[in-house]
């Protein structure tokens, strides 16, 4: 007897004279992370362009922990799996923000294997870098399924260039790949920035407080950069909630703890301030009367910071890493400058270098607002977003 092969299932057809509808699967704040405020902006951009349909499956939990794996969240993850499979077949896009862990990509296998069977295009994005570490890190039954799961996309997104080129690890990700940066919300009256006359020239750690976000480092960039320009009056901003990371610390109070030790042995208390979460105007007057950006980080899953996006949005020229996708934000000598991970001294000299010459910090501040808006805005997001649904849709057809 001769089998035949079982077709995927026919999608029911869009309906006439209305935009198409697309069901996004990602988090919305809070807590209010990078990628939880990208996925916020784009679908709210997309409602707003009329050109879109846009159903949310909201995946984020509130009060969420990195390294956590709780009740609640077990509970959200399947309610919110069961109320995706549910709508995909009445939407004619699937988009969601890929897991970078071994559990939350097999949560996001099964939304790409049911929208498959159901004929869609799916698009995925990857938020952060390591996603080739994923699959090298992985055992050998995990490696096929990441292989046959991401041959059933159609689009796979990275956020930069060198993000997409980690991607060639990965057998079959390459000839699927579209690198789409992130965009950030562009503010009026936004005019280069210049040294401050009086008062303290201010820098600015826009982040969580996770260890290896590099505030450690920034302390100690800041003690020697005081030792050798004694005429430098520095005050440094840190903001961000201290976030429970059992690599480095087992509670929040142990991390708070350790970052005000640091600060005092460090003689850094009487310049040092902690602003805690930040949002809204709090975060935009921090952004618009600080001086100098600095996230010295080394995370392991670290994509293109959002907060660096958002320095840049006020023209503040940005001291940070050459890693993950940082460089394809910031160009070393024409933004800011970039310095190897773990090098405090190499952070003192490019600090020093920032802001010892006022002429060559105006032309970095300059340069920031200048690719801000070439590059990083949410229009040009939302519509290079929307070109790579309709390409999907085209692919599928």
């Amino acid at each position: 007897m001769t089998q035949t092969r079982r077709q995927p299932a026919a999608a029911p057809a869009r309906e006439r004279g209305k935009p198409p509808r697309i069901l996004a699967y990602g988090p919305l704040p809070p807590p209010y992370g990078g990628q939880a405020i990208s996925f916020a902006l784009l679908t709210d951009g997309l409602r707003a362009g009329g050109q879109w349909r846009v159903d949310v499956v909201n995946v984020g939990v509130p009060d969420w922990q990195p390294g956590q794996f709780t009740a609640r969240r077990v509970q959200k993850t399947v309610a919110t799996v069961l109320q995706s499979l549910a709508r995909i077949p009445r939407a004619d896009l699937l988009y969601l923000t890929i897991g970078g862990s071994r559990i939350a990509f097999l949560r996001d296998a099964v939304l790409v294997w049911w929208a498959w069977f159901w004929r869609k295009p799916i698009v995925a994005r990857m938020d952060g870098g390591a996603f080739h570490l994923l699959y090298l890190d992985s055992p050998r039954w995990f490696r096929l399924a990441m292989r046959h799961t991401i041959a059933r996309l159609t689009t796979l997104q990275a956020l930069s260039p060198r993000i997409g080129e980690t991607l060639k690890a990965i057998p079959g990700a390459p000839s699927r790949l579209e690198v789409v940066p992130d965009g950030t919300e562009e503010k009026l009256g936004i005019a280069p920035k210049s040294l401050p006359r009086d008062g303290p020239l201010r820098l600015l750690f826009l982040s969580q407080l996770m260890f290896d976000k590099g505030y450690a480092d920034l302390m100690e960039a800041a003690k020697l950069l005081r030792e050798r320009h004694p005429s430098l009056n520095i005050r440094l901003d840190f903001t961000g909630e201290f976030l429970v990371d059992p690599r480095f610390f087992p509670s929040k109070d142990a991390a708070r703890e350790d970052f005000w030790r640091r600060v005092r042995s460090l003689g850094l208390e009487p310049v040092t301030v902690h602003h805690g979460l930040v949002t809204g105007e709090a975060k935009d007057r921090l952004l618009r009367d600080c001086h100098l950006f600095v996230l010295p980080t080394y995370y392991r899953f670290e994509g293109t910071p959002r907060s660096i996006r958002e320095a840049l949005s006020y023209a503040m020229p940005v001291v940070s890493t050459d890693w993950s996708g940082i460089p394809d934000l910031v160009a070393d000598g024409v933004e800011g400058y970039l310095v190897p991970p773990q090098r405090p001294d190499l952070l003192m000299e490019a600090l020093a270098k920032a802001v010892t010459t006022p002429e060559r910090f105006a032309s970095l501040s300059e340069r920031a607002y200048a690719r801000f808006q070439r590059e990083f805005t949410v229009k040009a997001h939302v519509d290079k977003m929307g070109e790579s649904f309709r390409r999907a849709m085209a692919k599928r057809r």
